[in-house]
């Protein structure tokens, strides 16, 4: 940690080249013209500042490009970011090392920066002890989960910052969490004195949590299989852990179980009627509560990260975005199956809060928003009755406050945060008015109350664009922009994909964790690739841009190369890099939030089997699950996302995009309400064909189309004739659909839904070989 005095300041500036030359390799120097060269462009955040206002201390994070370090950069601790300086240093010193992991965004980050780092007293003991390291656990995902764990082998909880002592040799000997000033001083004296007088101790503990850890992330080598009862099992054991009054897993927090949603999503395609099934529920239960909730931002749209009351009404206020697109595609889902127009309303308010206000110029997006602004919590969000009153007429303030809930003695610590006590349709209902004209109504109310918050000091925002979360915007948008027919959301997730590939992929095909590559040597992880190789195959199947499934390809090729299993056919998780300080290169497949690397992977795998056999075998697919399977089989909940993939593999979700024929003819069905008409369109590779409807010869198959859901409905199709056509294997004329096929039918339907099952029977065949008939269930979307 160094200090600057005036003279150094002025010696700096107006020192002529020739005398500067002692300084000039200093680390002083270095750090101060980093300074100077950034400033503006970061927040500095310290107490101690000079009589001119710069800050007094600057340590080696101001060399770093994380938003997160070059919060701590003015701290007096003396922080090293992680690499092998900070090592090497605490070998040499015989100093214990102090890792601190957090985030940009992160509440308790903040308060313990405010109470212990940004404090010269614990400077000084860390400075003079340890050696302390700062990690963004958003760059270091691999990282972060590793003493997360140990914080769970140490105390059974854990959370952000995480607060781990380690060896010479990174094994963490404690781990917890956040610790209030008195608290960390007494705890950093205990761990000095451990370490001077009972060093052997503190080493065997360090053995013992690595070895407990890595036992955790053992996967069972044996061969296994998983079993769709499984799946079946596991949504059970979901459904009997709900929150049956206000929806969601009943825990405290509540976190939206995004994961878990999608799921049970899935499991709607095997049952007779959707709505009312136990699935649905469960689904529309949590879905309801969270947009009437104050976990939803009623003023701008997008979601908080978690409740910290049943209800969802009392927010922890962050925003991520990894968030936004998994319930974006959630609540998009939702709407495929049900039309409910809540559901659909706040899909648009989402992305348009995304597009608004978390888009980089860069075309991809920033990773997050702070809970906290002017240093409390909230502040941002929460109002007062004043302030409604002085915005709106008195008639006005009256709807209002019954729309959010507001009180004039406030719902929380004086204040108010705004949340639905009634859905938006019983609103219309009960106020007798249109739904539509309601919405219209609303936006004008929302536009006020935006208007008026922006005059306020927002939180902080984290402008790191990370690839593993833009390629989830990427996917939540292009299935959006299908399914609601907004050619927009497409594009824009088309000039993302774009820009990671233009931005993170270097020329050997490897891609840093970070789309703008020039501000961070952080290397990308198995999920930034399983991910990116999603959203390209979503991009592919909604744009018909054959340059998405080649570059899919390419991706996955690289993956393979660096981070595959050749004994297992699974994934470590991270590439192997023989300068990396971190001991434990894992293959762990435990979803948490989002999808692990492994899961992201075997899902990237399924996809692109679907759409073309020849990039990834099916042998490969279940050599990865059945490598897994013991593991996964011992406690399933844990791999959800994986359960997922599994899913997709046993049968494919029901979509408006579909593939058959190892992906030779690619499926797109549409249903238009004003017409009644069904609409389905069959892209067949060429030199490929299917049977007509009516074909020539009795042992062919037909092509038919026939409706599974509603059994209320009916459904007339109308085929056009077959091209007549000799091929080399058969001596007779054939009847057969070539090209691209376009199937009209005609759906008369009592009650009005948004929901219907295909079913289409062909096979394929090319002029050398026949696949097996098949029969695939497609889903159109609905178009008004």
């Amino acid at each position: 940690m160094f200090k600057f005095h005036y003279q150094v300041l002025l010696l700096i500036f107006l020192c002529p080249v020739v005398y500067c030359k002692g300084l000039e390799n200093t680390l002083e120097l270095d750090l101060e013209q980093a300074r100077l060269s950034r400033q503006g462009q970061y927040q500095v955040r310290t107490q101690y500042l000079s009589k001119i206002g710069t800050p007094v201390y600057t340590n080696r994070l101001i060399l770093e490009n994380s938003p997160y370090l070059l919060q701590h950069a003015h701290n007096p601790v003396n922080w090293y970011a992680w690499g092998k300086e900070a090592f090497d240093v605490a070998r040499r010193e015989n100093k214990p090392i102090f890792l601190s992991i957090g985030y940009s965004t992160c509440h308790w980050c903040h308060v313990m920066e405010a109470e212990s780092f940004d404090n010269e007293e614990v400077a000084r003991i860390l400075n003079k002890y340890f050696i302390s390291i700062k990690v963004d656990r958003d760059l270091r995902p691999d990282i972060d989960d590793f003493y997360i764990k140990a914080a769970l082998v140490f105390s059974g909880k854990a959370g952000w910052p995480v607060s781990s002592f380690l060896t010479h040799d990174s094994k963490p000997f404690f781990a917890a969490s956040y610790f209030s000033r008195p608290d960390f001083v007494d705890l950093l004296e205990q761990v000095q004195d451990k370490w001077i007088n009972d060093h052997q101790f503190l080493l065997k503990s360090a053995i013992e949590i690595y070895q407990e850890i890595q036992e955790q992330q053992k996967v069972a080598s044996v061969a296994d299989t998983i079993s769709p009862s499984l799946i079946d099992q596991t949504i059970i054991k979901i459904l009997s852990s709900e929150d049956k009054r206000w929806g969601g897993v009943d825990h405290i927090p509540k976190f939206p179980r995004e994961l878990i949603l999608m799921l049970l999503l899935r499991k709607l395609k095997t049952v007779d009627d959707f709505a009312l099934s136990r699935e649905w529920e469960f689904i529309s239960r949590e879905l309801d509560a969270l947009l009437q909730g104050g976990i939803y931002d009623q003023v701008a749209g997008g979601f908080h990260r978690y409740a910290t009351d049943k209800a969802w009404r009392i927010p922890h206020f962050e925003k991520m975005l990894f968030n936004q697109a998994l319930l974006v595609d959630v609540y998009t889902n939702a709407w495929f199956y049900s039309g409910d127009n809540e559901y659909k309303r706040i899909v648009i308010e989402t992305l348009n809060y995304v597009l608004n206000e978390m888009r980089s110029d860069k075309a991809c997006f920033y990773s997050a928003t702070d809970a906290d602004s002017e240093n409390k919590e909230g502040k941002f969000y929460l109002w007062h009755d004043i302030d409604i009153a002085s915005l709106f007429t008195p008639g006005e303030t009256d709807f209002v406050r019954k729309l959010y809930g507001i009180r004039q003695e406030g719902n929380f610590n004086h204040k108010n945060i705004l949340y639905l006590p009634n859905g938006l349709e019983s609103v219309a209902e009960a106020n007798d008015i249109d739904y539509q004209i309601l919405l219209t109504k609303i936006a004008g109310i929302r536009q006020k109350l935006y208007q008026k918050r922006a005059e306020r000091i927002p939180p902080f925002k984290d402008k790191k664009q990370i690839v593993e979360w833009s390629a989830l915007m990427i996917s939540a948008l292009a299935n959006s922009g299908l399914v609601f027919n907004t050619p927009e959301y497409i594009r824009v997730a088309d000039q993302c994909a774009e820009a990671i590939w233009q931005h993170a992929i270097n020329d050997q095909g490897s891609s840093s964790r970070l789309i703008d590559s020039n501000k961070s040597s952080a290397s990308a992880t198995l999920g930034d690739y399983g991910h990116y190789i999603q959203a390209m195959l979503t991009l592919y199947d909604v744009t018909d841009k054959d340059i998405w499934l080649t570059r899919s390809h390419l991706i996955y090729l690289q993956a393979v190369r660096m981070f595959q299993d050749k004994k297992s056919g699974s994934f470590f998780n991270t590439a192997f890099d023989q300068n990396e300080q971190f001991f434990l290169r894992n293959k762990d497949v435990t979803d948490n939030t989002i999808a692990s690397g492994n899961s992201a992977m075997l899902m990237a795998m399924v996809m692109l089997h679907q759409r073309s056999g020849q990039f990834v075998k099916q042998s490969q697919i279940k050599e990865f699950i059945s490598y897994n399977a013991s593991t996964i089989n011992q406690n399933p909940i844990a791999f959800i996302a994986m359960l997922a993939a599994v899913d997709e593999s046993l049968q494919a979700n029901i979509k408006p995009v579909k593939y058959a024929a190892k992906g030779n003819i690619k499926i797109h069905a549409e249903f238009r309400q004003n017409k009644k008409q069904l609409t389905l369109t069959l892209m067949i590779s060429n030199g490929w064909h299917i049977n007509s409807t009516q074909p020539l010869q009795s042992n062919l198959i037909p092509t038919t189309v026939e409706l599974v859901y509603p059994t209320t409905a009916d459904l007339t199709m109308q085929y056009p004739e077959g091209h007549l056509k000799s091929l080399s294997f058969s001596q007779q004329e054939l009847s057969l659909y070539e090209d691209e096929l376009k199937l009209t039918g005609n759906i008369v339907q009592p009650v009005a839904s948004n929901y219907f099952l295909i079913n289409i029977r062909l096979q394929a065949c090319n002029d050398k070989m026949c696949l097996p008939p098949e029969t695939v269930r497609i889903a159109p979307i609905y178009l008004d």
